[in-house]
């Protein structure tokens, strides 16, 4: 895997989300940019499996405590909110 190539990837990527702003809370083509590594390299597929389905993370809140999330449920609020205020802000992230 050459870093160019990567970077090539990015750069589209990133080309494409400043011309459709609104691509950047569809989760299809923001957890697909690189999927062409995936199939090709099963240890990225492997990184890539544990990084957001099974990865989880502490996170300390001065109310409640400390509370352990997996990353899925944060992927999930992010691209299918729930939380109103994260629904709310929808719009000002496409702007």
């Amino acid at each position: 895997m050459a870093i160019g190539r990567a970077l090539d990837i990015l750069h589209k990527a990133l080309k494409n989300l400043m011309k459709h702003p609104k691509l950047i809370i569809d989760e299809d083509y923001m957890m697909g940019v690189f999927n062409e590594y995936i199939e090709e390299l099963p240890s990225f597929k492997e990184y890539w499996t544990f990084m957001f389905d099974k990865k989880q993370m502490s996170v300390v809140s001065r109310n409640t405590g400390t509370k352990v999330l997996r990353i899925a449920q944060l992927r999930s609020e992010l691209f299918h909110p729930k939380n109103q205020t994260n629904k709310d802000s929808d719009a000002w992230v496409k702007s």
